[in-house]
């Protein structure tokens, strides 16, 4: 029978059987950076078919190591804020933020 956790969807009984997942570095698509208990210490991680797993990790460092070798290995679509080059998209959000702190847009435009 799978495992089953208080509040929680009944697991696969392939995942309650195993200790461990795994994903292949190839499958990975986004990684993006996460809270886990309002601590800045969490990685989350989605594939191709939309599935995620959050990391959460020791430290803020041990994070940040483990995101690098993550972004050395794979090639990402989205690599969280790491854009060096400004979009269409990003200069137009930034112009609207501009907009925002100078007053001349609201919440609830």
């Amino acid at each position: 029978a799978p495992s089953r956790v208080a509040g929680a969807p009944a697991c696969s009984e392939q995942v309650a059987r195993d200790a461990a997942l795994s994903w292949p570095l190839s499958s990975v698509a986004q990684m993006q950076r996460r809270r886990y208990l309002m601590v800045h210490t969490a990685l989350e991680l989605l594939d191709d078919d939309g599935d995620s797993i959050l990391l959460n990790f020791r430290t803020k460092r041990s994070r940040t190591q483990v995101r690098s070798w993550i972004k050395r290995k794979c090639s990402l679509t989205y690599r969280d804020r790491d854009r060096s080059a400004r979009t269409a998209f990003g200069k137009m959000l930034s112009e609207l933020q501009e907009a925002w702190q100078r007053r001349e847009l609201s919440n609830f435009d």
